[in-house]
């Protein structure tokens, strides 16, 4: 099967599966513009028109970009590509810390929004209540997952705070 480009003749995406992913620019977007993008639209701190005419695009050029960088991804995931998807986590993981702000939380309140998501709070509203955009959420979330990672020691008493957090709220539900 011949690969064509996005859009060629009847508009499917047609890929071949053993050519190597194409990582030259779409609309003038490399791989880490193109994150840098998507985690500003995702995070919905700024108007996503906004977000867009700060890189030159509109929703038509959006709209172009976007699925060709997806299609790329998701070719990347199923061919195992470390490389590209090394590229791509590397992209986000900068593009979210760029957008998160302020400090990593302390153990205790860390510990305390775990204990919330867990309980079933919904986990946007439990991340904005400890003070955190979901870059934050994503940022803290890895420094702990490195201090976790250093430190084992760590992980029980992480999950002994979070269980004696939710014996709490079970706690203070039932009087």
């Amino acid at each position: 099967m011949t690969a064509r480009a996005f859009g060629e003749g009847d508009c499917r995406p047609w890929i071949d599966a053993t050519a190597p992913v194409a990582m030259d620019d779409v609309g003038g977007l490399g791989l880490a513009a193109y994150a840098a993008i998507a985690v500003r639209v995702g995070a919905r701190v700024e108007a996503r028109a906004d977000v867009l005419a700060s890189a030159g695009l509109d929703e038509a050029a959006w709209a172009v970009v976007e699925p060709i960088w997806l299609l790329r991804l998701a070719a990347a995931a199923q061919r195992g590509d470390a490389a590209v998807l090394g590229a791509w986590d590397a992209a986000t993981t900068a593009a979210q810390d760029a957008l998160a702000c302020g400090p990593i939380p302390s153990f205790e309140a860390w510990a305390d929004l775990l204990a919330a998501i867990e309980a079933g709070d919904d986990p946007a509203e439990a991340i904005a209540r400890g003070g955190l955009s979901l870059a934050g959420f994503a940022r803290a979330q890895r420094a702990y997952g490195a201090r976790i990672g250093a430190d084992p020691g760590l992980f029980d008493a992480l999950r002994a705070r979070v269980a004696d957090r939710l014996e709490a709220r079970r706690a203070a539900r039932t009087g």
